[in-house]
């Protein structure tokens, strides 16, 4: 069968199916001692059914000779692998379970038992990984994929998630959606640290100011995401004009700590909106923080940004006038774009046009040069010999009309002059050498 050549960073222990990760080291002096510590205790590994593997056994390659990464590879024996997530990130569901199963162990008392979702019979990583109680309720649902599919935008915007902390890895248009529905979670990473990943979460302190953590500094405080009994009484709903205020106000902040330009603009332009309604009802505490926010979101955008209240139809027009200065920088932008186009355009068929009035000049010429040679004269022959002779050696001439000059000058005669051979004294100083050797003559004297 034919060999797998991939190289794999990740893996698993014991078993094929097994939940224990295991990780390969980029350096070759960690990965030497995670090498010796697995013959030590005589751990095997696997190309893990969880990672999207063949579940075929691997081993440990490390080359000191040869420039390339330590890695896992797959036996000569095994089939070949569909596995598409092979880098050091392949494993982080197993590494983030391991260490949340730990630490609500530790916590609570009570066991998380994990559920992973993804393609794995096809190949691909995890999506999600939820981590349930007891009665099947889930605590902590790990977001991994990048993308938002149907499905889990449904679970963002439904009222089940009283009693589910959410943990997003990176994945814009879901941090969106949970925003604007007034949904909580956390940002989460894994790093590599003493040969393993250790999972930190996102936090943003009482001065405002973003930090990662450990997962107990995080979610400790949060009785909601371990507490195994549901909330009895849910949380009475604010006014519409106070809720739409308070959403829009926590979605600005959220844009200004980890967001894009785009979404600062919006949500600067939606807060503006609820301040500026006649039939607001925002509280003191609620204008000032929208004051303090726009002023960041004026600093972050370079413009000036008002503070107090806001005529709408002058912020419509400011927001207009503002998209129509970039779109003119498009424009002109494309305009330099075309003339460059232009004028490459115009040099292609100059050249274009050049070979082609070369190509008919060869043609008269070899038509003159046999007229010539038919009728024996023998000035013009040299002469028009000699100017197809220079196309033909011109650095700038085409190999097709090269061949087409020589072809033409095959069956006709030269009239140049004899090319002499070199002397033997011109010889000798390129050679070097003051005389040439002689040899004895062995031909047999004549009888």
């Amino acid at each position: 069968m034919e060999k797998d050549r991939r190289k794999v960073q990740t893996a698993v222990t014991t078993t094929p199916d097994s939940h224990t990760p295991a990780y390969m080291p980029l350096d070759q002096d960690e990965a030497a001692t995670f090498q010796e510590q697995a013959h030590r205790s005589g751990t095997t590994f696997w190309c893990g059914t969880l990672l999207g593997g063949c579940g075929s056994k691997l081993s440990t390659k490390i080359y000191r000779a040869r420039r390339a990464a330590p890695h896992f590879a797959h036996h000569h024996t095994a089939h070949r692998c569909a596995r598409h997530a092979r880098g050091a990130e392949s494993a982080d569901h197993l590494y983030a379970a391991h260490q949340l199963r730990t630490w609500a162990q530790n916590h609570t008392g009570e066991p998380l038992h994990p559920h992973y979702i993804g393609d794995f019979d096809q190949g691909q990583g995890c999506d999600q990984l939820l981590l349930t109680s007891t009665d099947e309720k889930t605590r902590l649902r790990l977001v991994f994929t990048p993308t938002l599919s149907t499905d889990l935008k449904t679970l963002a915007t439904s009222t089940a998630n009283t009693t589910t902390r959410w943990l997003i890895k990176d994945n814009p248009s879901l941090v969106r959606t949970l925003i604007e529905h007034r949904v909580p979670f956390h940002r989460f990473r894994l790093l590599p640290r003493d040969l393993t990943r250790v999972l930190e979460v996102r936090v943003v302190d009482a001065t405002g100011t973003p930090r990662w953590t450990t997962p107990e500094a995080a979610l400790a405080h949060d009785a909601r995401a371990l507490d195994p009994t549901p909330t009895q009484t849910p949380t009475p709903r604010a006014k519409p004009s106070q809720s739409a205020l308070t959403t829009a106000l926590r979605g600005l902040e959220h844009s200004l700590d980890h967001g894009t330009g785009k979404d600062v603009r919006d949500f600067s332009e939606r807060v503006r909106r609820h301040l500026a309604a006649p039939d607001g009802q925002a509280t003191s505490h609620e204008h000032d923080r929208a004051r303090e926010l726009l002023a960041r979101a004026g600093e972050t955008l370079g413009t000036s940004t008002p503070t107090d209240d806001v005529d709408p139809t002058r912020w419509r027009q400011q927001v207009k006038d503002r998209h129509e200065r970039d779109r003119r920088r498009g424009t002109g932008y494309q305009r330099r774009k075309d003339r460059e186009l232009e004028k490459r355009k115009e040099q292609v068929e100059t050249e274009l046009r050049r070979i082609e009035g070369l190509r008919e000049e060869v043609k008269d010429l070899t038509r003159q040069l046999r007229t010539a040679w038919q009728e024996s004269d023998w000035t013009t022959y040299k002469t028009l010999y000699q100017s197809l002779t220079r196309i033909r050696r011109s650095e700038i001439t085409p190999k097709n009309i090269r061949d087409q000059v020589q072809n033409a000058l095959k069956d006709l005669p030269y009239l140049g002059e004899p090319v002499k051979p070199p002397s033997r004294a011109y010889r000798r100083r390129r050679l070097g050498i003051e005389e040439f050797p002689t040899y004895p003559d062995r031909r047999k004297p004549r009888a």
